[in-house]
């Protein structure tokens, strides 16, 4: 019965198979490297309309989309006795700037 629970645990872990620390994918990247892969995401996401806000060696800040001029809306909502909320509110909510922050891992992914 021992023998046969030896077999079964040694079919499972081959000999020869790297571990964790050995795998491929698992493989820490050097600084350089890491630089190189925000460098490209950065000029994925500014292609896709993203503009750089801040920038660090191993990280970004990307904002998308323009600030509301909160003071017009308002002037507007008092002056149409509040009926202009029913605009601005919505326009606020899909117009207001997004903000995503992007680092690199020391295995170069991205999160």
């Amino acid at each position: 019965m021992e023998n046969m629970e030896r077999s079964t645990s040694e079919e499972q872990q081959p000999s020869g198979a790297p571990t964790p620390d050995e795998s491929p994918t698992m493989k820490r990247l050097t600084s350089e490297d890491r630089q190189s892969q925000l460098a490209l995401r950065i000029s994925r996401e500014v292609a896709d309309g993203w503009r750089v806000e801040s920038q660090a060696p191993l990280s970004a800040t990307l904002v998308k989309g323009k600030s509301v001029n909160h003071v017009l809306h308002i002037i507007l909502s008092i002056v149409s006795f509040g009926f202009w909320l029913f605009f601005y509110i919505p326009y606020w909510l899909l117009r207001r700037e997004k903000r995503k922050v992007i680092t690199v891992d020391p295995y170069g992914n991205i999160i």
